[in-house]
């Protein structure tokens, strides 16, 4: 019969007075029967529940994990963001003080034409004094040929006066040639040895 393990439970067959106990014990089971087995429907549907409890805080528990993951990933990532705008703020704070650097580069830039248009004067001025001594030089140069050619023309008058034949000065030679001032500016030593004045002064 369907329940005779529930109704023999803790009930053995014995005779007498205690036969009777049993028989109060199996009535009282009849009785509570359907509520017992309701209370155990319900404590397998609340077993059941509590299951499904349990697997959907492990669910919840993983599905924390990931959020957590996500999370600290967003972070990293909002460190590369800040980092990428403190950089583009470095750079666009480089950027508005280029025009205060050009300024300082232009003004630099007109110091040093100011200077190169001085030194350019000074190397004018330079030119001109080199200029002016070059043809000095040259002046002394025709000056002391000159002298050369007095003192070969004294020297003659005075060999002729000795031997009382006077001759005309530079007779039978070519008058000493004077070259004009920078006609050999490219070859200063060649022009010095080949004009050189034979000072004769004693």
């Amino acid at each position: 019969m369907q329940g005779a393990p529930f109704y023999d439970a803790g009930t053995p067959p014995t005779r007498g007075i205690r036969s009777a106990v049993v028989l109060v014990r199996r009535l009282l089971r009849r009785l509570l029967r359907p509520m017992l087995f309701r209370l155990d429907a319900e404590l397998r549907s609340l077993a059941a529940h509590q299951e499904r409890l349990d697997e959907r805080l492990r669910s919840l528990a993983a599905h924390q994990e990931r959020l957590d993951e996500r999370l600290r990933s967003l972070a990293a990532h909002q460190e590369r963001s800040e980092e990428q705008i403190r950089s583009l703020v470095a750079r666009q704070e480089r950027l508005e003080s280029l025009p205060g650097r050009q300024d300082h580069l232009a003004g630099r830039q007109d110091d040093l034409d100011g200077q190169l248009r001085t030194l350019a004067g000074r190397q004018d001025h330079l030119d001109e004094r080199l200029r002016s001594a070059m043809a000095l030089g040259w002046d002394h140069i025709a000056m002391a040929r000159r002298l050369a050619a007095i003192e070969d023309h004294l020297e003659e008058l005075s060999s002729g006066s000795a031997a009382g034949n006077p001759r005309p000065l530079n007779e039978g030679a070519a008058p000493p040639s004077i070259r004009y001032p920078g006609h050999d500016d490219h070859r200063p030593d060649e022009a010095r040895h080949r004009h050189a004045p034979q000072s004769k002064v004693s």
